[in-house]
């Protein structure tokens, strides 16, 4: 995991993590709207996910980041489904952008490839040693 990928996951994550406090709606929280039990286990996987790919795991960051994009597009789903989609935009507040901005931004730093080498760069390590 390259050191772009890391600060792109980490950032995303603790994006999404101020993000779930802040109104999601005109009326509640994502935090308050996942109950008792679910609002605090995804602060809690928010900031493993922040940890993880602070630390350059991608392995374990990759099925956080999925799971925690799950709630949320089933959220907005639902309710695409029942008000319609003109409808449920409206009633998104910056809170809803922020999450979705940083549920991205920890999905994509998760998943995109690190870093190669340099064009023309054929040993990256320097000159393989005689001996």
């Amino acid at each position: 995991m390259g050191p772009f990928n890391r600060y792109l996951g980490a950032f995303g994550a603790l994006l999404a993590l101020a993000a779930t406090f802040l109104p999601f709606t005109a009326y509640t929280s994502f935090f308050s709207a996942l109950g008792p039990v679910c609002g605090p286990a995804a602060v809690w996987l928010l900031a493993l996910a922040a940890v993880l790919c602070a630390l350059g795991c991608p392995l374990p960051a990759v099925p956080l980041a999925v799971l925690l994009d799950l709630p949320v597009l089933l959220v907005l789903g639902c309710a695409v489904y029942q008000v319609g989609l003109p409808a449920m935009l409206a009633q998104l507040r910056p809170g809803a952008w922020l999450l979705l901005l940083g549920l991205a931004a920890l999905t994509a730093g998760a998943i995109l490839p690190p870093p190669g080498p340099p064009r023309g760069e054929i040993f990256p390590s320097g000159p393989a040693s005689s001996t």
